[in-house]
């Protein structure tokens, strides 16, 4: 297929953005180099699905959700796709990367970590949702899914440098014993929100080395939690009832696929891959961010995946239009 791609509308999807200019021409580079560098390659894939919602009942109390970036099918399969923004790594004075941020280490954060584990758990048993608010549901018995960051550098590179070298794969498949233990994680880490939430107690969580992590104070930390001062969340508002971060994606792609009657239950926990992530991190953080719908702090870093992800969206989307009609 020959592929024919309007980049008017990727330039415009990145332009919409309420973004700094930094970030959106610094975001517009990494998109060029993705497409330039993957695009072709990508295309010989059916493409199922592009930044798409899902829901997924844990328990009769616990609701997971997210949003996939892309949904495709190659010749194996059909696989979930994460795609990430990386830092430069730092080199010292005889040009080598430092230990503390690289490929390897990058590889090892994502590989472990929870987003991914619980996109392989949608691709199982989750119910996705188009734009159109249309469900369906993949039910992939080993679900795989592929990873690439591209790192902020000149020129931009791409992670994993050698998807073929079994160190630092692209690739990353599920068994149904993987399933269950990622299941009765999330379910475990609703739970100990769901007891927090009952005691009526402040704070969630005590002071510790989590308010300085990478070196960067907290945003609550000098306002709140070192003065011991604990506000009470919000109660009663619109906003399911202080359970989720409203500035998550999933709040727009998912949430609202969910009975408003079942989020009325102020035992039910929503739970995202970035929300397992806060609460794990914190969970007083997790508490005011969520009980006060604080804003995050907005990094020039996370601006410029944002950028990334609506251009490399675009793009994929013009793709699935064009392969849409030629079939």
């Amino acid at each position: 297929m020959s592929l024919k791609i309007d980049f008017n509308r990727i330039v415009q999807s990145i332009a919409s953005l309420d973004i700094s200019p930094v970030a959106r021409e610094t975001g517009a580079g990494l998109v060029d180099a993705w497409i330039s560098t993957h695009g072709a390659k990508d295309s010989q894939n059916r493409i199922l699905a592009v930044e798409t919602g899902f829901v997924l009942w844990l328990d009769e109390l616990t609701v997971a959700i997210g949003v996939q970036d892309l949904i495709d099918q190659d010749s194996i399969g059909i696989r979930g796709n994460e795609w990430k923004s990386a830092k430069e790594p730092r080199r010292d004075a005889k040009g080598r990367e430092t230990s503390w941020w690289n490929e390897t280490v990058w590889i090892r954060e994502i590989s472990t970590g929870s987003q991914i584990s619980l996109y392989a758990l949608a691709l199982n048993r989750g119910t996705y949702y188009d734009k159109a608010g249309e469900s369906y549901s993949f039910s992939v018995q080993n679900p795989r899914v592929r990873v690439r960051a591209a790192v902020k550098s000149n020129p931009v590179r791409f992670w994993p440098k050698d998807p073929s070298d079994p160190d630092t794969p692209e690739l990353y498949e599920f068994s149904s014993a993987q399933l269950e233990d990622i299941a009765a994680g999330y379910r475990a880490k609703a739970a100990q929100i769901r007891c927090a939430r009952r005691s009526g107690l402040v704070p969630w969580q005590l002071p510790g080395m989590q308010c300085h992590s990478f070196n960067r104070e907290c945003q609550f930390f000098g306002k709140y939690c070192s003065k011991h001062v604990h506000p009470t969340v919000l109660e009663d508002n619109d906003k399911a009832i202080a359970k989720f971060d409203p500035t998550d994606p999933a709040t727009q792609l998912s949430l609202i696929h969910i009975d408003p009657e079942k989020l009325a239950d102020p035992d039910v926990v929503i739970i995202s891959a970035s929300q397992y992530s806060l609460a794990s991190q914190c969970l007083e953080k997790y508490r005011l961010i969520n009980g006060l719908f604080s804003d995050k702090e907005e990094q020039i870093e996370l601006q410029i995946g944002t950028a990334l992800h609506a251009g490399v969206a675009e793009f994929y989307k013009q793709v699935k239009e064009q392969q849409n009609v030629s079939n």
